[in-house]
């Protein structure tokens, strides 16, 4: 017997969705290039609709064939070019490609097996590259796939290696099939996140080598370059979340990360050759002195969880002054930390900062740093507004010191200009003079640059900031999560007498209130779900074992039997109760037990009672339908099946009654099976009586 459409119909949805289930893994991941992406996609939609009925035409083979001897030849190039020698980036790409051309040319035993290897490979590449819970989803449609394919396949090789007469046809074979696979499946993943709380994740080191960095968020660097973080903001990926201890609010702090102090008219950057390695005690590192430590004021602890940025900065808040890091950190001599070591994964620290109004850390600029103070070509209408704006709260021989200058030249920006994320539409030779006197609208960077600019043109000692906002916080993790979109660049000023001075002349950008939005409640369910992932399934190592299995047992040491004791005591109550109940509480609760014992043995029969009489009502009012025929049928079928007469399936009514011939039924079952078909296919109702007539001398014969 050969496999029916309706299971090879099954089975291929399967095989297609364990190959469609791999490629949505890959794609989420973000690592899929559009080319790939949209070729795979295309010929899974082409296969669909092949398995759907809706598309009879399919790709002559010497056209796959001409394509593959193809791929051979450009998968070279795509290694040495395409893919800038990545081999697991030109892998995944033939990896994608086998799958499609098999799964469009599909027809064999051997192809189907082809097709289960490479969905496992496609499964495994997105394993190597991804680092969300996008990853965990799909694996549990591939799985529920999976078993399903699996599951019909042994289906479909039973149907063709044996010959077999079936009595009846599966009936609701579909729906069983799909139990039986959500169960498994339920199953296995249940086994799995077990085997995940168990097992520390012993291969990822392993795993990362292949990993190529190009494949996370990249989007914060250690220059700006003016419009870069206006392309930073329209993205939403989280970037780092944050835990603050004691729920302290930290509303308003910037996560400080580069201090930028060159600038060529176009671009800020960094001095890379000015860092030196911070002393590290027991992992944790001491970035101030005593003087700072002494210091009274507003201290907040706090832990980061960093997912890559493309740089190798560690971001902190105010003034760190402790720094608990498992790896090398660096600082400069702006107070900017870095770490060499930092690997393209998410990564911990944890920190307390001394937070303190506008206070910024670093030391004052050395008599011999011009740096600070380094200016290039200007357009002169920049330098003549801001000796315009400064002379309006007088000179410095009038009185007006650096930190009131500084402060209005701040203010006259964030009044005077509109944010926007808006990009150019045509590069300048000047931007900033472009963003001053023409447009009047910018990114952050643009009023950082114009404000760190001014403040040299009037002699005072500035740098520009790269970090973040602070972000928002998330309910249902309590955490605050900080977002692509939250890159931005501020100033710090040197005024003598108070060290470095943040100032921040961007304005507030006119953002809607997302907070009450189905969309945004959803996306903090979907963060909170992504950071346990992160912390519990990526990073779970031996040590968040053992800290587990420590609160486990200190939870089961906490438990208090007070409940136990109370419903002990309601029970006592409860019995006292029954025992002082009279003999019609026992005789009720009796019969309702008898009733529940024997009530799998009597209900159906009293239903199947019931029924007959109001059937046999029908029969005598000559109002009996045809379904009230094949009830009295099956029911005669049954009573000579206990007698030793059973009809096979394929075997009509009639030739049934034939069988019968030389047998003490012939002569009623002959009769019943003609008013069968009368009453069952005819339009006589009043024959019913006659029929059900038959059917009571059947059943009384001996």
């Amino acid at each position: 017997m050969t496999a029916t459409p309706a299971l090879e119909r099954v089975h291929e949805i399967g095989l297609l969705g364990m190959i469609a289930s791999g490629y949505f893994a890959v794609a989420g991941s973000g690592t899929l290039d559009p080319l790939t992406a949209v070729l795979t996609g295309a010929g899974l939609l082409w296969r669909l609709l092949q398995v759907l009925g809706y598309l009879r035409w399919t790709i002559p083979t010497r056209w796959i064939s001409w394509a593959t001897f193809g791929y051979i030849l450009l998968y070279p190039i795509d290694y040495l070019y395409l893919s800038d020698q990545d081999f697991v980036r030109a892998t995944v790409h033939l990896v994608f490609y086998l799958a499609v051309v098999k799964i469009l040319t599909v027809s064999s035993e051997r192809d189907y097996l082809y097709l289960k290897v490479l969905a496992f490979l496609e499964l495994l590449a997105a394993a190597v590259v991804s680092v969300s819970l996008n990853f965990f989803i799909w694996l549990a449609v591939f799985l529920l796939f999976s078993i399903a394919t699996f599951a019909t396949s042994e289906v479909r090789k039973s149907a063709a290696g044996e010959r077999l007469v079936v009595r009846s046809a599966l009936h609701g074979f579909g729906w069983r099939l799909t139990g039986a696979t959500l169960c498994v499946a339920f199953g296995v993943l249940l086994l799995a996140v077990a085997l995940f709380f168990v097992l520390p994740r012993t291969t990822r080191a392993a795993l990362q080598a292949w990993v190529d960095p190009r494949y996370h968020l990249s989007g914060f660097s250690n220059q700006v370059v003016l419009g870069q973080i206006g392309e930073i903001r329209l993205r939403r990926e989280p970037v780092m979340h944050v835990r603050v201890e004691g729920n302290d609010s930290i509303e308003g702090i910037k996560w400080r990360g580069a201090a930028l102090i060159q600038f060529n008219g176009r671009a800020w950057q960094t001095r890379v050759t000015d860092r030196s390695r911070i002393p590290r005690a027991n992992g944790v590192a001491q970035l101030a002195d005593s003087s700072q430590l002494r210091r009274k004021g507003r201290r907040i602890a706090y832990e980061v969880q960093l997912r890559p940025t493309g740089t190798d900065t560690v971001f902190v808040a105010g003034v760190p002054e402790f720094l608990e890091f498992g790896a090398r950190v660096f600082r400069t001599g702006t107070a900017s930390l870095f770490s060499a070591d930092i690997p393209s994964r998410v990564i911990r620290y944890s920190a307390r900062s001394f937070v303190k109004d506008d206070e910024a850390p670093g030391d004052a600029p050395g008599p011999d740093d011009k740096l600070y103070l380094q200016l290039p070509s200007l357009d002169p209408r920049i330098r003549a507004l801001a000796h315009e704006w400064a002379a309006a709260v007088g000179s410095a021989d009038e009185g007006a010191t650096d930190e009131v200058r500084a402060r209005e030249l701040d203010r006259r920006l964030r009044t005077s200009y509109k944010y926007s994320v808006d990009l150019l539409e045509r590069e300048v030779s000047d931007p900033l003079a472009y963003f001053l006197f023409d447009r009047g609208k910018g990114h952050c960077e643009y009023f950082a640059s114009a404000l760190a600019v001014m403040l040299r043109v009037e002699g005072i000692p500035s740098r520009v900031i790269t970090g973040f906002q602070t972000g928002e916080m998330n309910p249902v993790s309590g955490l605050y999560v900080v977002r692509a979109s939250d890159a931005h660049s501020w100033v710090e000023a040197f005024i003598e007498g108070k060290g470095w001075v943040t100032l921040d002349p961007t304005p507030a950008a006119n953002q809607t209130d997302e907070i009450a939005t189905l969309m945004n409640k959803a996306s903090q369910y979907f963060d909170a779900l992504e950071t346990f992932w992160q912390d519990w399934v990526l990073a779970y190592d031996i040590d968040q074992q053992v800290g587990l299995a420590v609160k486990v047992d200190q939870a089961r040491r906490g438990l208090h039997l007070d409940w136990l004791r109370d419903w002990g005591d309601k029970l006592k109550a409860w019995a006292r109760w029954v025992s002082n109940a009279d003999g019609r509480f026992y005789a009720v609760i009796g019969f309702l037990s008898l009733i529940a014992l024997t009530g799998r043995y009597w209900v159906p029969r009293l239903a199947w009672w019931w029924h007959a009489r109001l059937q046999q009502r029908r029969f005598g009012a000559g109002k009996a339908k045809g379904r009230d025929a094949t009830v009295v049928y099956v029911r005669m079928l049954e009573y000579l099946r206990r007698k030793g007469y059973e009809k096979p399936a394929w075997v009509t009514p009639n030739e049934f009654a034939a069988m019968l011939r030389d047998t003490p039924y012939a002569k009623p079952v002959s009769e019943l099976t003609a008013l069968y078909y009368q009453v069952r296919y005819g339009t006589d109702p009043a024959l019913g009586s006659r029929l059900f007539a038959l059917l009571e001398t059947i059943e009384s014969s001996r």
